[in-house]
């Protein structure tokens, strides 16, 4: 007697998405560049910091400089790879 397998719904769903989600470069790498800007949001190792430059706190300066960077860094994804992770090709305008 020959056993045949029968493949659920749930193998079918997980080989679709295994076939069909391809992950490009330009993904990882803006992923890996959000995770750096999150990580860096808050300034731990300037906690319990009482130094003050030019008037300010220590901790309002990395806050500057942290935004500053995090709006460069948006201008430039906006500029070359909005998009990148969420549009598909194919697709309806694709």
């Amino acid at each position: 007697m020959r056993v045949r397998s029968i493949a659920t719904p749930l193998t079918v769903v997980k080989e679709n998405i295994l076939h069909t989600m391809t992950v490009s470069n330009a993904t990882i790498g803006w992923t890996v560049v959000a995770l750096v800007l999150v990580a860096l949001a808050v300034p731990w190792f300037l906690w319990g910091e009482s130094g003050v430059v030019a008037g300010l706190p220590t901790w309002v300066w990395w806050h500057i400089g942290w935004l500053s960077l995090s709006a460069g860094v948006f201008a430039v994804f906006t500029r070359r790879a909005w998009g990148v992770g969420i549009e598909t090709q194919g697709g309806i305008d694709g």
